[in-house]
């Protein structure tokens, strides 16, 4: 079921008074209606979460993908089960580039300390407008990319939160170099099975 939605069609700067921005990372901003990180966030993170709603437990985070120039930290994430207070929250990323090898990773934050649950390695093609989505269903974290399953795997760290996005840039690259748009996220039964697909490799 879908709960919220943003187009980000609006004037260039802030994403607005339904997003709350991670602490410890950057307000990401809007420009020329695309998502992407603050200017000034050099090299840390922009996350933010959509807290107009209370969430559910089983929750989903979906964004388009619009630019990811190079492999080398350029970044758009789904975010499920995030903490606005503390980095902590599950990440569907890509790591660009679009066109080929591109990666794609399910992280754990907590407290801001990363750990990576799984991982396509560089090995994936992404198209420019994919759809990523991150699922949170119970303990089962999976990542689709155009509603098929790339990656799935079990963790029980954290067990509620919002939903968001986020995008990162490395110091010195431009911030057009990811880029997203159109998320939505919603609830997702508990009964619920992604479509099969490619699991990638899990990392113990």
């Amino acid at each position: 079921e879908v709960l919220a939605t943003d187009d980000f069609n609006r004037a260039d700067g802030g994403l607005g008074a339904n997003w709350t921005t991670q602490s410890t990372t950057q307000d990401p901003q809007i420009r020329s209606n695309l998502v992407e990180t603050n200017a000034a966030s050099g090299a840390t993170p922009s996350n933010a979460f959509y807290t107009a709603i209370a969430w559910p437990d089983n929750q989903y985070s979906k964004v388009t993908v619009k630019a990811l120039t190079t492999n080398t930290n350029r970044v758009v994430e789904a975010l499920v089960r995030g903490a606005t207070g503390a980095k902590t929250h599950y990440e569907c990323r890509a790591l660009g580039p679009i066109g080929a090898t591109a990666t794609l990773t399910i992280l754990l934050f907590n407290a801001g300390v990363p750990s990576s649950l799984a991982t396509t390695g560089a090995s994936f093609t992404l198209a420019a407008d994919d759809v990523m989505t991150c699922k949170a269903i119970g303990t089962t974290i999976s990542l689709e990319i155009n509603d098929v399953q790339q990656l799935s795997v079990t963790n029980a760290t954290i067990t509620s939160g919002s939903a968001g996005v986020g995008a990162f840039v490395v110091t010195g690259g431009a911030t057009s170099g990811a880029q997203l748009d159109d998320w939505e996220g919603g609830d997702v039964p508990a009964m619920f099975q992604s479509s099969p697909g490619f699991l990638g490799t899990i990392i113990k």
